[in-house]
């Protein structure tokens, strides 16, 4: 099929296999309902149960079930190909496939794929052994299949190409947008979660991602905390999911900070509580990069550890400070550091804000995805010339 690169529609389906958190599911509510329209028609393949599926129809998204369970099954195969034939799909976009599934399920719909997949870099190939020979043999199989990984961060790119042997030239990084007029430090009004919540104006308050390793993340929270000294009336409040939030609250009573910590899922009250924090912390992998780049769009000074998701948004000593994982003495002279110094923390706050606005906003993330898929079809031969549509137009 051939069309003229200016005037036909794309159609882009996004297969989503297994749940999505974080940046991932970030990504596709805004692409699925923010790519232009006169250009793009979206429709997302995924479980019924997610949660997602409420917020991509409020968004006026075609939302439609994914057969079969997710996994390397045949129906995990036939899933996505019967759903790009149905929809008569240009480019399929899958996340959460295992790499493998996705170049196959991909050639035989004979439409081109792009690939973020949640077994990279979350699951690394073994250090050495026959295992690591066999899973990079099978990585570069299925990566001759695949044209494009898109990587949400540069540990995601390091990973592809150190790791599973990527070529370089088949990887984009695209980071999850942040909606920064939403998260503009000027729309919260400073002091409103404080004051709900009765937190007094001059208490020290911190804002802390766990990531998904919420357990080792949570316990290095609390022995920070025993070892800082902030000023009187302070208060933590730790993002995380999941049942170990429960024993993390019960070991942080029976280290006598019960009432100095709170543990909590993101919610709608987030973006107040990221407005009123003093400091914002990211501590855990797998989640965090969100928090991180949203705490940024809101001018608030971080400290990261280097194992982080978001830590690679941010530059040390410039926009917030980065710490070595292992380095918990580091972590707590980098926290004391920016409380003891209220304007080196503003100021790291301000070029923060600057950098979401260079690299993170949704704009960027949604014309850089546009450009790839038209990247992808001209290479196929879908369009009559080479101009790159939305690509030279935005």
């Amino acid at each position: 099929m051939v069309a003229d690169s200016q005037d036909r529609t794309i159609r882009v389906l996004y297969v989503i296999e297994g749940r999505l958190s974080g940046p991932g599911r970030q990504a596709v509510l805004l692409l699925a309902s923010r790519l232009p329209r006169r250009r793009f028609e979206t429709v997302v393949a995924c479980q019924p149960d997610l949660d997602l599926v409420e917020a991509l129809q409020r968004d006026g998204v075609t939302v439609t079930p994914l057969p079969g369970p997710a996994g390397f099954g045949i129906d995990a195969v036939l899933g996505p190909v019967r759903e790009v034939r149905r929809h008569r799909a240009h480019v399929a976009h899958l996340y959460g496939c295992p790499g493998p599934v996705s170049a196959t399920a991909a050639r035989l719909a004979r439409v081109p794929a792009v690939v973020c997949s949640r077994d990279l870099p979350g699951d690394p190939i073994p250090a050495s052994g026959w295992r690591r020979h066999g899973r990079r043999l099978l990585q570069r199989a299925s990566d001759r299949l695949i044209d494009r990984h898109v990587a949400m961060s540069r540990r995601a790119v390091q990973a592809l190409t150190d790791d599973a042997g990527v070529d370089p030239a088949r990887i984009l990084m695209i980071p999850a947008g942040v909606e920064l007029d939403r998260f503009a430090p000027e729309r919260v009004r400073r002091g409103a979660w404080r004051s709900r919540v009765g937190v007094p104006a001059d208490a020290t308050l911190m804002c802390a991602f766990l990531g998904h390793d919420r357990e080792a993340a949570g316990a290095l929270l609390l022995r920070v905390l025993r070892t800082i000294e902030p000023r009187a009336g302070w208060l933590a409040v730790a993002f995380g999911a999941g049942s170990s939030l429960d024993e993390l609250e019960d070991r942080a009573r029976s280290l006598g900070l019960g009432d100095r910590v709170r543990f909590a899922e993101p919610d709608e009250g987030t973006r107040e509580l990221l407005g009123d924090a003093d400091l914002v912390l990211g501590l855990g992998g797998g989640g965090d990069s969100i928090g991180i780049r949203e705490a940024m769009a809101m001018a608030r000074p971080i400290v990261a550890l280097d194992s982080a998701d978001g830590a690679d948004a941010v530059s040390d000593g410039v926009d917030g400070r980065v710490v070595a994982a292992g380095d918990a003495a580091a972590l707590v002279e980098a926290i004391r550091a920016l409380l003891g110094d209220p304007v080196a923390a503003e100021r790291m706050g301000r070029k923060a804000r600057k950098k979401a606005e260079r690299e993170f906003s949704v704009e960027r993330m949604v014309r850089r995805a546009a450009i790839l898929y038209e990247e992808v079809l001209r290479e196929k031969g879908y369009f009559k010339t080479s101009t790159a549509g939305v690509g030279t137009s935005r």
